[in-house]
């Protein structure tokens, strides 16, 4: 009698593939929480890329169920693509130790923000960008992507601006479609994948939660439940 084979979780699958790519390898060396991991041990064992690879799937999910719930907001299969990959390539320029690596750096007079990480982010996806967008891993549905819808990575990646015109010289784009800009980086009120993966991954473990399942849980189906409402006379829309 032959053993059932079990499938592989999307996760580690995506985590194993991802692994192929040096510039996401290396994230695979640096600790989300830093240099905690030196005093819990295995207790702290989320990285950068794990951490990717929740952005990815909470961001695509996110704009999956939005797109099939609300016909109306016309979110296409590229606009779903370009903010998971929004998701996956933000912390591709973190540099090592993470968030300690910004501590230390300022508290000796240097500087490293968001703007520096992004600015790194989107260097760095300029050369994955033709492996990630044909692998069926990743683009199962072989969106077809082009440097305009990089364009709008990169532009989803910084979150937008306000009277932002532009990204990377094209015009930007969906700005009938506000909503999308909120989902990986939130200028608005912050509450984005990023914050959610956060308080699911680090949070419990810099509060010293114990039991965070439930918590987790709730979160997750924030995700799943989220929709997009029209809070002004103007057009302008917010994900709640």
């Amino acid at each position: 009698m032959t053993e059932a084979k079990t499938e592989m979780p999307e996760e580690e699958k995506l985590e194993e593939f991802l692994m192929q790519l040096p510039e996401f390898k290396r994230l695979n060396g640096v600790k989300q929480l830093g240099c905690l991991h030196l005093i819990f041990g295995e207790k702290i064992k989320h990285n950068r890329l794990l951490y990717s690879v929740k952005l990815f799937l909470k961001a695509r999910s996110m704009a999956q169920q939005l797109k099939d719930k609300q016909p109306e907001l016309n979110i296409t299969d590229q606009d779903v693509m370009c903010v998971a990959f929004a998701g996956l390539c933000y912390n591709l320029g973190q540099p090592p130790l993470s968030y300690d690596y910004w501590r230390i750096s300022k508290k000796n007079g240097g500087f490293f923000d968001e703007d520096i990480l992004l600015r790194e982010s989107c260097k760095l996806l300029d050369k994955v960008w033709p492996v990630i967008t044909k692998m069926d891993v990743l683009n199962p549905r072989k969106v077809k992507l082009d440097a305009e819808d990089k364009a709008f990575v990169k532009a989803l990646m910084r979150g937008k601006e306000k009277d932002q015109k532009e990204c990377d010289g094209y015009p930007l784009r969906c700005v009938d479609k506000d909503f999308l800009y909120e989902i990986v980086n939130n200028k608005y009120n912050r509450l984005d994948v990023k914050l959610l993966t956060y308080l699911t991954e680090d949070a419990p473990l810099r509060l010293g939660i114990k039991n965070w399942s439930a918590t987790s849980d709730e979160i997750d189906k924030m995700v799943k439940t989220a929709q997009v409402m029209f809070i002004d006379e103007d057009g302008t829309t917010r994900i709640f």
